[in-house]
């Protein structure tokens, strides 16, 4: 795509040229023109130092970005799962190898913000050790896909590649394919327990002293920019293209990271509910996710004792558990 740029003003014939892939670039112009050596032009620097000017420019296109294909490797993670027959039990452990190329990790909203000022604190601090930790599954060969719910439409300029990955797939999901995401295109979709699986041990909350969650607009739903995103990773609020995606490249492995275990973890239409109903082997990072839960409420335990309580109920009723440090170690 052609492009041109005039830093100083509209009134001077200079301009660069030069062909931008879609999305945003920063350009930064060091230049002199013919005033800067004429003493008698006001514009003239007596320092004789050259201009900088740093532009930001998105390039855009009528044409829907090129996706490449996802390259795939032939490592493996050796992975050892949790689960529990009670959440009151010891749990059980169980070794398992997983081919890289059927593994995928899912990061859920990850907002710069949250409606609870503790939980977003605590998030910050969950994203400090997930960045690191996706770059290892990345490097290993597992595919990454980012889903900031509601934030997806504020994100997808600066991310057209990523976002058209999951935009092509969502054909993938259908009552053919026998996928039980079709139909779900909302991240508001959210997906009741089964009638097997009990009440979650505590309500929603924050503990901020209020115990109120705070309403805040989605277009700030933006994912915080701590967590890098990479040209193969996917993104995507849509259960039909998330699901699309996973069937079509052939993921059996499914680790989900992200807050809350409480909430979204659980409750989305790309929940852990709906992905072991798909018969994915789906599993939570307990390392790197967090509960919704004030100390004040039921059942009056530590922030760090409510969010053990989740686990061991996702343990036992819905899906295994790993350590993402073990995941990725060597």
């Amino acid at each position: 795509r052609r492009v041109k740029i005039n830093p100083r003003s509209l009134d001077i014939d200079w301009c660069v040229e030069g062909r931008l892939e879609v999305g945003e670039h920063i350009l930064e112009v060091a230049l002199r023109l013919p005033e800067d050596d004429d003493p008698g032009h006001p514009n003239f620097d007596p320092t004789g130092g050259q201009v900088r000017d740093r532009i930001v420019l998105v390039s855009r296109s009528t044409e829907p970005p090129r996706v490449p294909p996802r390259p795939k490797s032939a490592g493996s993670f050796s992975v050892l799962t949790r689960t529990r027959r009670t959440t009151s039990d010891a749990g059980e452990e169980q070794q398992e190898t997983w081919e890289a190329h059927e593994t995928a990790v899912l990061v859920l909203d990850m907002w710069a913000q949250h409606g609870c000022f503790p939980a977003s604190l605590r998030a910050r601090d969950i994203g400090r050790k997930l960045n690191p930790f996706l770059i290892q599954a990345r490097d290993k060969g597992a595919v990454v896909i980012f889903i900031p719910s509601s934030g997806v439409e504020e994100m997808a300029p600066s991310y057209p590649i990523q976002r058209r990955r999951m935009e092509e797939a969502q054909g993938n999901c259908s009552e053919a394919t026998r996928c039980v995401a079709h139909g779900r295109t909302h991240a508001g979709q959210a997906v009741p327990p089964k009638p097997s699986e009990p009440s979650l041990p505590f309500d929603q909350g924050c503990d901020d002293g209020r115990g109120k969650m705070e309403r805040w607009d989605d277009d700030s739903h933006r994912q915080m920019e701590i967590l890098d995103i990479f040209p193969a990773d996917g993104l995507s609020d849509n259960a039909e293209e998330v699901f699309g995606f996973l069937l079509a490249e052939g993921i059996k492995n499914v680790v989900l990271t992200g807050v809350h275990a409480n909430e979204c973890i659980l409750k989305r239409p790309f929940g852990l509910r709906l992905l072991a109903d798909q018969g994915f082997n789906a599993v939570l990072a307990r390392d790197l996710t967090d509960v919704l839960y004030d100390p004040a409420d039921p059942p009056h335990v530590s922030h760090h004792q409510g969010l053990q309580l989740l686990v061991h109920h996702i343990e036992a009723y819905v899906a295994p558990t790993v350590l993402a440090d073990h995941l990725v170690s060597p």
